[in-house]
């Protein structure tokens, strides 16, 4: 965590920095807690929480100092100790409100307030958090594994979504990254769908979308397939063009591809079978301590693949009101190319 602090510390060329965005306090102390603040001043780290998390605190963040806001003179003991007369707010961290409430407060202590972006805090070909993002990974594959193999025709989509949910809860998950999906049947042509009492029949197709975190770390994975019978031509057709779309997007991926090439790659793949309208959302997303994390793969996306960058690819095919598929892997972009960290197998029928 050291070498981690020390290169963001870096990154901001010595600038005396608030941090109070949930997802970057986590990755910057490792730490959960509801109220809990960073700043970097003069170079130096502090953590700042209440008595509820102070102790831990103390005894689990590495790097900073830990102080109890609690105790009334915190800040003004914080600008004795280190003279500072500016700090930096992201602005996208902030209401008006409270941005107005800040200001008034450091204003008692001459301090001035400055608003800037700082963009993205992760630090790629971190070893350590690729590891945690590898294990998630894993650990969702083994989840959905287990949840398969209690799969029974008759169950509700909310049924089997039980089964996931108890699967993720008797692992050693921290919780579910996002609501699992379970989507059957006509279902299945909404992107988002949330489970319903509606049975999951043979002769259709099943779209499970899952995900956990695991030491803070998120993973991702969506299957579609046929549990029992048989399906229209369509329905193979479209099937086997998303794995088409997902395996040819995924053979581009290495350092310095932008990932609105990755989109537009899926989009013409679509394209030649007339199905480019039906595929309705960005081809993936980075993973990290956010389950949308940076980078955004889409056709807007400005963003540049680096190594050390954990990915999702999941192209899409939904036509209203029949059917749908969509296909996903967490991927790690590696020196040379690229590394799937999930392992689970991609088969339409099952």
């Amino acid at each position: 965590m050291k070498t981690i602090l020390k290169e963001i510390s870096n990154k901001f060329n010595n600038k005396n920095i608030f941090f109070k965005n949930a997802k970057d306090v986590f990755y910057l102390t490792r730490f959960k807690s509801s109220n809990l603040i960073v700043l970097l001043i003069n170079e130096n780290w502090y953590a700042v929480t209440d008595q509820r998390y102070f102790q831990q605190a103390k005894k689990e963040i590495v790097g900073m100092e830990v102080l109890d806001m609690g105790q009334k003179e915190w800040f003004k003991n914080l600008l004795e100790k280190n003279k500072f007369e500016n700090i930096f707010f992201n602005k996208n961290d902030f209401t008006i409100s409270e941005y107005e409430i800040y200001c008034k407060n450091f204003e008692k202590y001459n301090v001035k307030i400055n608003l800037f972006e700082y963009g993205n805090l992760t630090i790629f070909n971190n070893e350590n958090d690729i590891n945690l993002l590898k294990k998630s990974s894993i650990l969702n594959d083994k989840i959905f594994q287990n949840s398969l193999s209690k799969l029974k025709l008759g169950m509700t989509e909310k049924d089997f979504q039980k089964v996931i949910l108890k699967e993720i809860i008797d692992s050693e998950a921290d919780g579910f990254s996002f609501e699992p999906i379970v989507a059957s049947g006509v279902n299945s042509s909404n992107p988002h769908w949330s489970a319903s009492d509606k049975k999951i029949n043979k002769n259709e197709l099943i779209t499970i979308d899952l995900g956990v975190y695991l030491n803070g770390f998120a993973s991702d994975m969506t299957r579609t397939f046929v549990f029992e019978g048989e399906i229209s031509e369509e329905e193979i057709k479209i099937w086997n063009l998303v794995k088409k779309a997902l395996e040819e997007t995924t053979n581009l991926l290495k350092p310095g591809i932008k990932c609105s090439e990755l989109h537009t790659k899926a989009i013409k793949i679509f394209e030649k079978e007339g199905y480019s309208k039906y595929f309705v959302h960005a081809l993936g997303h980075g993973l990290g301590v956010d389950i949308h994390d940076y980078p955004n793969i889409s056709i807007y996306s400005k963003s540049i693949l680096k190594e050390g960058m954990v990915i999702t690819i999941e192209p899409g095919i939904y036509i209203p009101n029949k059917y749908g598929v969509r296909l996903e892997n967490a991927i790690l972009i590696t020196k040379d190319g690229y590394e799937i960290l999930n392992k689970t197998n991609m088969t339409l029928f099952i």
